[in-house]
C-alpha cells in the first residue's frame, strides 16, 4: 500500500512538472511565429496609391495598440504581427477625402507564418470647376469683356484629359485634392494662348507677381483652409487672352518685280489703350477660428506646375532691313537687299499706314503711295507691295540682220592624169568663102530700092494732078 503511495505521488509530480514547464515553452513557441500583414491605400477616383495615411492595428484581446504605420508613396504599409487577431483602421486622412473609420480585422493563427494583405479605398471630395475666358485688355470698365465663343480642354496633374470641349462658363465634377489645366480652344482668330495669358482664380494670391488680382499661368487648384484643413467645393478659373499679334512684311519692287533695296518708309503703329482697373485690396487673415478635425492631415492650394506649357507669342522672323521708331512712336524702315523691311509683333485686327518717301535715284513711286497693312483672320501674316517704276532704256533702231557668210565649196581632190596619146595632124581642106552675107546683103539693096522706086511713082503722080 505504501509502495501504491509512492508511484501515485511520482506521477503527480511529473504532471505538476508539465504543467509548469510545457505550457511557457508552448506560449514562447507561439510568440516565436511571425507573421506580415500587408495595407494598401489608393483613391477611388483614380485608383492612385494615397500616401500619408496613418494606420493603426489594435489587439482585439488585450485592447492594446500592436503597432502604427504610414503608408509611403506607393500607399502601401506593413508590419509583422505574432498570432491574433487585430483591428486595422485608418486613423488620419489626407485633406480633400471622406473620414471613414470603418476597420477590418485579420487573425492569424499559423505555425510557418502567414502573409495577409488589407486594401482600402479612400474616397474624394468632389467639387465644382467654373471655366471661363476674358480679353485680358479690356475693352470696357463697365461692361462684359467675356469670351464666350470658346472651348476649353482640361487635365489633371497626371496628364489625363479629364474633359475635353467644355463651354466656357460651365463646370466640370472633379476632386476637390487635384490641379487642373485649362486649355483654351475654338477662341476667336484674333486672340491668342500663349506665355502673354494670365489667370485669376479663387486662389488670391497677395504677392508681388500679381497685377490686379492677375497671376501668370498655373494649374488650378480648389480653395483651402488650414484652420479647418478642409477644400471648398468650388472653385473659379478664367484665363485672359492677350490679342493675337504677327508680322507685317513691306515689299518694295520695280515694275518687273526686281527687289529695291535702300527705300526708306514710314508706318504708323497700332495701340491698345488698357482702362484703369482698380486693385482688389488682400483679404482679411481670420486664423484659428475654427478646430480642424483632428482626422485630417494638413493640405495645400498652392498653383502647380501645368501639365502643358503654352506657346511664346508672335511668329519668328528673318529681318533683313532696318527698323527704328522716332519721337511719335512711328517705324522707320528701309528695305534691305531682298527688298523687304518686317514689322514685327504688330496687332492683328488693327490698320497701318505705310508711306513709301524716298526710292532710288532716277526711279518714281507708282500709286498706291500710302498703302495700309493689316493681319486679318487666321493669317499670321501680311504682305504690303510698292512699286517703283525705272525709267526704261531708249530703244534702239533696228539693225539689219547679219547675213550668213557664204560657205566654200570644198575643193575636189585631183584625179590622177592619163597621159594623153600624141594627135597626127590632120591635113586641112580647102575653105571655100561663105556667101551667106553677100546674098543678105544684097536682098536689102533690092528691097530698099524698090520702095525708094514707089514713092517716086506716087510723087510724080501728084505732081501731075495738081497742075
Amino acid at each position: 500500500m505504501k509502495k501504491f503511495k509512492c508511484v501515485a505521488a511520482s506521477i503527480l509530480v511529473a504532471l505538476c512538472c508539465v504543467i509548469v514547464i510545457g505550457v511557457p515553452k508552448l506560449a514562447l513557441a507561439e510568440a516565436a511565429v511571425q507573421n506580415q500583414l500587408t495595407v494598401n491605400v489608393t483613391d477611388d477616383y483614380y485608383g492612385q496609391p494615397v500616401d500619408g495615411v496613418t494606420i493603426t492595428v489594435t489587439n482585439t484581446v488585450t485592447g492594446t495598440n500592436a503597432t502604427t504605420m504610414i503608408t509611403n508613396q506607393n500607399g502601401r504599409a506593413q508590419t509583422s504581427l505574432a498570432n491574433g487577431s487585430y483591428k486595422v483602421e485608418q486613423t488620419k486622412f489626407k485633406a480633400g477625402y471622406v473620414i471613414d473609420h470603418t476597420a477590418k480585422n485579420v487573425t492569424f493563427s499559423g505555425t510557418d507564418g502567414e502573409h495577409q494583405t488589407i486594401n482600402f479605398e479612400n474616397v474624394h471630395i468632389m467639387g465644382q470647376l467654373y471655366v471661363g475666358a476674358e480679353k485680358k485688355v479690356p475693352s470696357s470698365i463697365w461692361g462684359s469683356n467675356a469670351i464666350t465663343d470658346i472651348q476649353f480642354d482640361i487635365e489633371d496633374e497626371f496628364g489625363n484629359r479629364i474633359a475635353s470641349n467644355v463651354p466656357g462658363g460651365q463646370s466640370v465634377t472633379v476632386p476637390v485634392t487635384g490641379s487642373y489645366t485649362l486649355i483654351p480652344k475654338n477662341y476667336p482668330t484674333q486672340y491668342a494662348y500663349n506665355t502673354d495669358a494670365v489667370m485669376f482664380d479663387s486662389v488670391f494670391a497677395c504677392s508681388s507677381s500679381s497685377s490686379n488680382g492677375n497671376l501668370p499661368l498655373h494649374a488650378v487648384t480648389f480653395p483651402y483652409d488650414s484652420d479647418t484643413r478642409l477644400f471648398e467645393q468650388t472653385t473659379h478659373a478664367t484665363i485672359k487672352l492677350p490679342t493675337r499679334i504677327g508680322n507685317i512684311v513691306v515689299r518694295v519692287v520695280d515694275q518687273y518685280g526686281n527687289p529695291i533695296a535702300g527705300a526708306t518708309l514710314k508706318a504708323t503703329p497700332a495701340y491698345e489703350i488698357i482702362p484703369g482697373v482698380p486693385s482688389p485690396a488682400c483679404p482679411p487673415s481670420l486664423g484659428g477660428s475654427n478646430t480642424p478635425d483632428p482626422a485630417y492631415l494638413t493640405g495645400t492650394s498652392a498653383p502647380r506646375a501645368m501639365t502643358q506649357d503654352p506657346s511664346a507669342p508672335g511668329v519668328p522672323y528673318t529681318q533683313t532691313g532696318e527698323l527704328d521708331r522716332d519721337d511719335d512712336d512711328n517705324y522707320l524702315l528701309t528695305t534691305g537687299p531682298d527688298g523687304t523691311v518686317i514689322i514685327p509683333d504688330y496687332l492683328v485686327e488693327r490698320e497701318s499706314t505705310i508711306t513709301q518717301l524716298t526710292t532710288l535715284d532716277g526711279y518714281t513711286i507708282d500709286d498706291p503711295n500710302p498703302q495700309v497693312g493689316e493681319i486679318t483672320g487666321s493669317n499670321e501674316t501680311t504682305t504690303v507691295t510698292f512699286v517703283n517704276r525705272r525709267p526704261e532704256p531708249p530703244t534702239p533702231e533696228p539693225q539689219p540682220e547679219p547675213q550668213p557668210e557664204p560657205t566654200p565649196e570644198p575643193t575636189p581632190e585631183p584625179q590622177p592624169q592619163t597621159p594623153e596619146k600624141p594627135k597626127t595632124p590632120k591635113k586641112k581642106k580647102a575653105v571655100l568663102p561663105d556667101t551667106s552675107d553677100i546674098s543678105g546683103v544684097s536682098s536689102l539693096i533690092v528691097g530698099i530700092t524698090g520702095t525708094l522706086s514707089s514713092f517716086a511713082g506716087v510723087s510724080m503722080y501728084l505732081n501731075k494732078k495738081r497742075f
